[in-house]
């Protein structure tokens, strides 16, 4: 059974609305806003990675693969989990040099509207690769969770986004963290955590 997938470009689904919603627009939402909104997730899509990790749970946090993931509340919502799908989605340095220049060119609307629309597209890279995982683990009787959390979630602190990272090969999808930071860069990157029963 393989513990690990990579994708460099997932095809992922997202509904136009998503993206409306995330710019707190209220429904019902202008066919304008949902043309403009599919338009720009049409230019999105993300690379991933996803790896099934043994999981073990410790005072304070868990253990994957040896590596000590901290938070109790996170340790919490794994509990009866035998496996975690460490998992990493990114949309690379593209979405962040769009809004920059659109930003200098004095079109800051636009320049929203593109990072809800890249922010929306990374997150469905996440729901992209559970979905995968979930399929391709069905036949050994795992089954994958469906909520998953990022470092930053409850007392599961950033810090924790490096030893994910490691699980991940180091530099999963070409993203690396800032010197002397837990900050994430290409800017549109994500890493997450989700527990897998069986």
């Amino acid at each position: 059974m393989p513990k690990t997938w990579a994708f460099e470009a997932m095809p992922v689904s997202v509904p136009a609305r998503a993206v409306l919603l995330r710019l707190g627009m209220r429904m019902p939402f202008a066919e304008k806003d949902l043309a403009k909104a599919g338009r720009l997730l049409r230019g999105f899509r993300p690379g991933g990675c996803a790896r099934l990790c043994a999981l073990m749970s410790m005072p304070g946090g868990v253990l994957l693969e040896g590596e000590t993931v901290t938070g109790a509340q996170l340790a919490a919502k794994l509990e009866g989990c035998s496996h975690a799908l460490v998992m990493a989605s990114t949309l690379g340095p593209e979405p962040s040099a769009q809004t920059a220049a659109l930003l200098q060119n004095g079109q800051a609307e636009q320049a929203v509207w593109v990072d809800a629309a890249a922010s929306v597209a990374v997150d469905a890279g996440l729901d992209f690769l559970m979905r995968y995982a979930e399929g391709a683990l069905r036949p050994g009787a795992l089954r994958v969770e469906a909520r998953r959390y990022s470092p930053g979630y409850g007392d599961c602190g950033l810090e924790n986004q490096a030893v994910l990272m490691r699980l991940l090969g180091g530099a999963p999808c070409g993203i690396t963290l800032l010197e002397n930071s837990w900050i994430m860069t290409p800017e549109k990157s994500v890493l997450a955590i989700c527990g897998v029963r069986g």
